[in-house]
């Protein structure tokens, strides 16, 4: 089934799904799944008639932030605004707006064990997205380096409206 969401997907020839479908050549746990996604993305650059480096651009997740790099986290009663900041830190404020260092403990009214999965998943966003600005920014240095030029639709596309690109893009 999922075989033929990736299809479905690619047929559709939106180039927003195509970072959905890179992840599973790394999430996925069979052969299938993992081959069909290069295979996939790899018809699909053919198709456009891109290079390596176009293809790239837009495999960039965005990890369920929106385009301003902002994420909101429910704990069921309370939700958290969290903000990817220029330094690749995160800020995080209450419902209110009061700035926190951190998620706060579940309180007596939430279930426990879904606050640690909202946090176990923070955890993880943030560490694949401090992985992904280190890699996004030395591709970025080497098309800065060949002074590589986009469009200004496929830059707005893949740096102005991506917030880890938009963030990279920021400290320039």
């Amino acid at each position: 089934q999922l075989g033929a969401l990736v299809q479905a997907a690619a047929a559709s020839d939106n180039a927003a799904v195509l970072p959905l479908i890179a992840s599973l050549d790394v999430k996925a746990s069979g052969n299938y799944i993992r081959s069909l996604s290069r295979t996939t993305i790899a018809e699909y650059q053919e198709r456009h008639e891109w290079t390596d480096e176009q293809i790239a651009d837009y495999l960039v997740g965005s990890f369920g932030m929106d385009g301003f790099g902002r994420l909101q986290l429910n704990y069921g009663e309370r939700a958290f605004h969290l903000r990817l900041h220029v330094d690749g830190e995160w800020g995080i404020a209450d419902e209110a707006g009061k700035e926190l260092r951190a998620l706060p403990p579940a309180r007596k009214t939430e279930d426990a064990d879904w606050v640690k999965t909202v946090e176990a998943q923070f955890a993880s966003i943030k560490y694949v997205v401090k992985t992904e600005l280190k890699r996004q920014q030395q591709r970025l240095y080497v098309a800065m380096c060949l002074q590589r030029q986009w469009d200004g639709q496929t830059w707005l596309a893949v740096v102005a409206q991506q917030p880890v690109m938009r963030l990279l893009a920021q400290r320039l």
